[in-house]
Protein backbone atom coordinates (compact mmCIF):
# COMPACT_ATOMS: atom_id res chain seq x y z
CA UNK A 1 0.00 0.00 0.00
CA UNK A 2 1.22 3.51 -0.91
CA UNK A 3 -0.20 4.58 3.08
CA UNK A 4 -2.24 7.44 1.14
CA UNK A 5 -4.95 7.91 -1.73
CA UNK A 6 -3.18 5.83 -4.71
CA UNK A 7 -5.67 4.22 -7.34
CA UNK A 8 -3.33 4.14 -10.52
CA UNK A 9 0.17 4.37 -10.89
CA UNK A 10 2.25 4.30 -13.94
CA UNK A 11 4.27 0.92 -14.03
CA UNK A 12 6.07 0.88 -17.32
CA UNK A 13 7.60 3.54 -20.00
CA UNK A 14 8.93 3.01 -23.03
CA UNK A 15 10.51 6.41 -23.90
CA UNK A 16 12.89 5.43 -26.94
CA UNK A 17 11.56 3.47 -29.48
CA UNK A 18 13.38 2.19 -33.06
CA UNK A 19 10.33 3.76 -34.50
CA UNK A 20 10.82 6.75 -33.62
CA UNK A 21 12.46 7.95 -37.35
CA UNK A 22 10.73 11.46 -37.76
CA UNK A 23 10.72 12.66 -34.04
CA UNK A 24 7.42 11.88 -33.44
CA UNK A 25 7.40 9.64 -30.58
CA UNK A 26 6.41 6.51 -32.81
CA UNK A 27 6.51 3.16 -30.73
CA UNK A 28 6.96 5.44 -27.47
CA UNK A 29 4.35 3.94 -24.79
CA UNK A 30 3.20 4.40 -21.52
CA UNK A 31 1.34 1.82 -18.89
CA UNK A 32 -0.74 2.52 -16.47
CA UNK A 33 -1.90 0.09 -13.72
CA UNK A 34 -5.31 0.02 -11.13
CA UNK A 35 -3.82 -1.16 -8.03
CA UNK A 36 -7.11 -0.44 -6.16
CA UNK A 37 -9.44 -2.61 -5.24
CA UNK A 38 -11.92 -0.81 -6.86
CA UNK A 39 -13.19 -0.46 -10.64
CA UNK A 40 -12.10 3.11 -11.81
CA UNK A 41 -13.38 5.42 -14.32
CA UNK A 42 -10.57 7.08 -16.36
CA UNK A 43 -12.24 9.83 -17.82
CA UNK A 44 -10.63 13.30 -17.43
CA UNK A 45 -7.29 11.49 -16.17
CA UNK A 46 -4.02 12.93 -17.53
CA UNK A 47 -0.80 12.44 -18.43
CA UNK A 48 1.62 15.11 -18.40
CA UNK A 49 4.95 15.96 -19.32
CA UNK A 50 6.01 17.90 -16.27
CA UNK A 51 8.51 19.87 -18.22
CA UNK A 52 6.40 20.84 -20.94
CA UNK A 53 2.97 20.81 -19.47
CA UNK A 54 1.87 21.88 -22.93
CA UNK A 55 2.08 17.99 -23.80
CA UNK A 56 -0.71 16.33 -22.35
CA UNK A 57 -3.20 13.39 -23.32
CA UNK A 58 -6.46 13.00 -21.57
CA UNK A 59 -8.83 10.36 -21.29
CA UNK A 60 -12.00 12.48 -23.11
CA UNK A 61 -15.05 9.22 -22.32
CA UNK A 62 -15.20 6.46 -19.95
CA UNK A 63 -13.12 3.97 -19.64
CA UNK A 64 -13.64 1.35 -16.61
CA UNK A 65 -10.39 -0.01 -15.11
CA UNK A 66 -10.65 -3.13 -12.84
CA UNK A 67 -8.50 -4.20 -9.72
CA UNK A 68 -5.01 -5.14 -11.32
CA UNK A 69 -5.83 -4.30 -14.95
CA UNK A 70 -3.35 -2.29 -17.02
CA UNK A 71 -3.74 0.29 -19.90
CA UNK A 72 -1.49 0.97 -22.76
CA UNK A 73 -1.64 4.82 -24.17
CA UNK A 74 0.85 4.05 -27.42
CA UNK A 75 2.39 6.56 -30.06
CA UNK A 76 0.86 5.29 -32.73
CA UNK A 77 1.91 7.59 -35.44
CA UNK A 78 1.91 6.33 -39.26
CA UNK A 79 0.97 2.94 -37.73
CA UNK A 80 4.30 2.32 -36.15
CA UNK A 81 2.96 0.72 -32.76
CA UNK A 82 0.54 -0.87 -33.75
CA UNK A 83 2.41 -3.04 -37.05
CA UNK A 84 5.59 -3.36 -35.44
CA UNK A 85 5.13 -4.28 -31.94
CA UNK A 86 2.33 -6.90 -32.30
CA UNK A 87 0.12 -5.85 -29.24
CA UNK A 88 -2.74 -3.83 -29.46
CA UNK A 89 -3.21 -0.22 -27.32
CA UNK A 90 -6.14 1.43 -25.07
CA UNK A 91 -5.40 4.61 -26.29
CA UNK A 92 -3.66 6.59 -28.72
CA UNK A 93 -1.44 9.00 -27.42
CA UNK A 94 -1.86 11.29 -30.83
CA UNK A 95 -4.98 10.86 -31.13
CA UNK A 96 -5.84 14.41 -28.52
CA UNK A 97 -8.71 15.65 -30.67
CA UNK A 98 -10.71 17.90 -28.41
CA UNK A 99 -8.05 19.13 -26.10
CA UNK A 100 -5.83 22.28 -26.17
CA UNK A 101 -2.05 20.94 -25.62
CA UNK A 102 0.23 19.45 -27.64
CA UNK A 103 0.89 15.71 -28.41
CA UNK A 104 2.53 13.87 -25.12
CA UNK A 105 6.01 12.96 -26.52
CA UNK A 106 8.49 10.74 -24.10
CA UNK A 107 11.73 11.29 -26.16
CA UNK A 108 12.63 15.26 -25.42
CA UNK A 109 15.21 17.32 -26.93
CA UNK A 110 16.27 19.37 -24.21
CA UNK A 111 18.41 17.47 -22.12
CA UNK A 112 17.62 15.90 -18.74
CA UNK A 113 14.16 17.37 -18.11
CA UNK A 114 11.63 14.24 -18.61
CA UNK A 115 9.52 13.59 -15.66
CA UNK A 116 6.24 11.89 -16.76
CA UNK A 117 2.95 12.72 -14.44
CA UNK A 118 -0.52 10.67 -13.74
CA UNK A 119 -3.20 13.37 -12.91
CA UNK A 120 -6.25 12.73 -11.37
CA UNK A 121 -9.53 14.15 -12.64
CA UNK A 122 -8.92 17.25 -9.96
CA UNK A 123 -5.73 17.85 -11.10
CA UNK A 124 -3.96 16.04 -8.79
CA UNK A 125 -0.56 14.57 -8.64
CA UNK A 126 -1.14 11.23 -8.24
CA UNK A 127 2.05 9.50 -9.59
CA UNK A 128 5.43 10.66 -11.38
CA UNK A 129 8.35 8.88 -12.66
CA UNK A 130 11.67 10.10 -14.43
CA UNK A 131 14.79 8.71 -16.05
CA UNK A 132 17.93 9.95 -17.91
CA UNK A 133 19.35 10.96 -15.04
CA UNK A 134 16.89 13.62 -14.25
CA UNK A 135 16.89 15.53 -10.25
CA UNK A 136 13.39 15.43 -9.26
CA UNK A 137 11.56 14.58 -6.42
CA UNK A 138 14.64 14.81 -4.05
CA UNK A 139 16.40 11.79 -6.38
CA UNK A 140 18.98 11.36 -9.39
CA UNK A 141 16.51 8.90 -11.53
CA UNK A 142 19.46 7.05 -13.48
CA UNK A 143 16.51 4.73 -15.13
CA UNK A 144 17.91 4.70 -18.44
CA UNK A 145 17.10 3.14 -21.41
CA UNK A 146 20.21 4.35 -23.11
CA UNK A 147 20.58 3.32 -26.60
CA UNK A 148 18.73 -0.02 -26.06
CA UNK A 149 15.44 0.43 -28.20
CA UNK A 150 14.19 -2.89 -27.00
CA UNK A 151 13.31 -2.46 -23.38
CA UNK A 152 11.05 -0.12 -21.27
CA UNK A 153 11.97 1.20 -17.47
CA UNK A 154 9.10 -0.69 -15.27
CA UNK A 155 8.19 -0.89 -11.95
CA UNK A 156 9.47 -3.61 -9.96
CA UNK A 157 8.01 -2.50 -6.73
CA UNK A 158 5.58 -0.28 -4.52
CA UNK A 159 7.23 0.96 -1.56
CA UNK A 160 6.70 4.18 0.18
CA UNK A 161 9.13 4.16 2.40
CA UNK A 162 10.29 7.03 2.43
CA UNK A 163 8.63 8.34 -1.02
CA UNK A 164 6.34 6.38 -2.61
CA UNK A 165 7.72 7.26 -6.12
CA UNK A 166 11.94 6.93 -6.54
CA UNK A 167 14.39 5.47 -8.82
CA UNK A 168 15.09 2.35 -6.49
CA UNK A 169 11.44 1.25 -7.40
CA UNK A 170 12.22 1.04 -11.12
CA UNK A 171 14.56 -1.26 -12.85
CA UNK A 172 15.21 -1.75 -17.19
CA UNK A 173 13.28 -4.88 -18.41
CA UNK A 174 12.69 -6.24 -21.97
CA UNK A 175 9.34 -3.80 -23.81
CA UNK A 176 6.26 -5.57 -22.33
CA UNK A 177 2.99 -3.52 -22.34
CA UNK A 178 1.16 -6.79 -22.03
CA UNK A 179 1.84 -9.30 -19.83
CA UNK A 180 -0.24 -11.34 -21.96
CA UNK A 181 2.15 -11.22 -24.67
CA UNK A 182 1.28 -14.72 -25.72
CA UNK A 183 -2.31 -13.64 -26.95
CA UNK A 184 -0.28 -11.88 -29.88
CA UNK A 185 -0.27 -14.96 -31.36
CA UNK A 186 1.52 -15.74 -35.05
CA UNK A 187 -1.65 -17.81 -35.77
CA UNK A 188 -3.34 -14.32 -36.45
CA UNK A 189 -5.20 -13.99 -33.85
CA UNK A 190 -7.32 -11.24 -33.77
CA UNK A 191 -10.06 -11.24 -30.63
CA UNK A 192 -9.83 -12.91 -27.70
CA UNK A 193 -11.46 -14.31 -25.14
CA UNK A 194 -10.09 -11.84 -22.02
CA UNK A 195 -12.22 -12.42 -18.77
CA UNK A 196 -15.18 -15.16 -17.90
CA UNK A 197 -17.06 -14.98 -14.64
CA UNK A 198 -18.87 -18.22 -14.73
CA UNK A 199 -20.13 -18.48 -10.97
CA UNK A 200 -21.98 -15.49 -10.00
CA UNK A 201 -23.46 -14.99 -6.53
CA UNK A 202 -26.80 -14.13 -7.97
CA UNK A 203 -27.12 -17.33 -10.32
CA UNK A 204 -30.30 -18.92 -9.51
CA UNK A 205 -29.15 -21.55 -12.14
CA UNK A 206 -30.36 -19.11 -15.01
CA UNK A 207 -26.67 -18.11 -15.38
CA UNK A 208 -27.16 -14.47 -13.61
CA UNK A 209 -24.89 -12.14 -13.60
CA UNK A 210 -22.69 -14.32 -15.70
CA UNK A 211 -20.45 -12.35 -18.14
CA UNK A 212 -17.34 -12.79 -21.01
CA UNK A 213 -15.23 -9.99 -21.94
CA UNK A 214 -13.58 -10.06 -25.59
CA UNK A 215 -10.61 -7.95 -25.98
CA UNK A 216 -9.76 -6.82 -30.03
CA UNK A 217 -5.58 -7.22 -29.94
CA UNK A 218 -5.33 -6.68 -33.62
CA UNK A 219 -4.03 -3.20 -35.27
CA UNK A 220 -7.38 -2.75 -36.94
CA UNK A 221 -11.20 -2.24 -36.40
CA UNK A 222 -12.92 -5.41 -36.35
CA UNK A 223 -17.13 -6.06 -36.87
CA UNK A 224 -18.47 -8.69 -34.82
CA UNK A 225 -21.32 -8.93 -37.15
CA UNK A 226 -21.91 -13.02 -36.96
CA UNK A 227 -19.34 -13.90 -34.56
CA UNK A 228 -20.40 -16.28 -32.15
CA UNK A 229 -19.82 -18.05 -28.71
CA UNK A 230 -20.55 -21.25 -28.41
CA UNK A 231 -20.41 -23.93 -25.34
CA UNK A 232 -17.90 -27.00 -27.15
CA UNK A 233 -19.64 -29.22 -24.70
CA UNK A 234 -23.11 -28.11 -25.76
CA UNK A 235 -23.10 -26.67 -28.69
CA UNK A 236 -26.62 -25.13 -28.67
CA UNK A 237 -25.80 -22.93 -26.46
CA UNK A 238 -24.35 -20.18 -28.38
CA UNK A 239 -24.61 -16.14 -28.70
CA UNK A 240 -24.20 -14.68 -32.22
CA UNK A 241 -23.47 -11.58 -32.83
CA UNK A 242 -26.27 -10.18 -34.95
CA UNK A 243 -26.05 -6.31 -35.95
CA UNK A 244 -23.16 -4.59 -36.99
CA UNK A 245 -20.78 -3.85 -33.87
CA UNK A 246 -17.48 -2.51 -34.69
CA UNK A 247 -14.82 -2.81 -32.09
CA UNK A 248 -11.46 -0.61 -32.15
CA UNK A 249 -8.16 -1.96 -31.69
CA UNK A 250 -7.15 -2.52 -27.48
CA UNK A 251 -11.21 -2.28 -27.50
CA UNK A 252 -13.14 -4.62 -25.02
CA UNK A 253 -16.94 -5.83 -25.22
CA UNK A 254 -18.64 -7.37 -22.57
CA UNK A 255 -21.39 -10.02 -23.03
CA UNK A 256 -23.62 -10.93 -20.08
CA UNK A 257 -26.38 -12.36 -18.76
CA UNK A 258 -28.69 -9.43 -17.07
CA UNK A 259 -31.54 -12.17 -16.28
CA UNK A 260 -34.04 -10.22 -13.41
CA UNK A 261 -31.82 -7.08 -14.21
CA UNK A 262 -29.31 -8.94 -11.53
CA UNK A 263 -25.65 -7.87 -13.86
Amino acid sequence: SWGYDLDVIISQVHYNSEYDDDNYGAGEFIVAKNISGETINLKDWQLEDLANTDQTYKVLDDFYVQHNQSVVFANNQDTEYSENYGYAYDFDLRDNTGQTGLVLRLKNDSGNDNVLALRNPARNLVDYVSWGGNFYGGYTWNVNQGSNENVAIHREEISCDPDCSKPSDWTVVARDPYVQKVYASSTGLEIIISQVHYDSEHDGNYGAAEYIELKNISGETINLQNWQLEDLSNPAQKYKVLGGFDVEPGQRVVFANDQHGLY
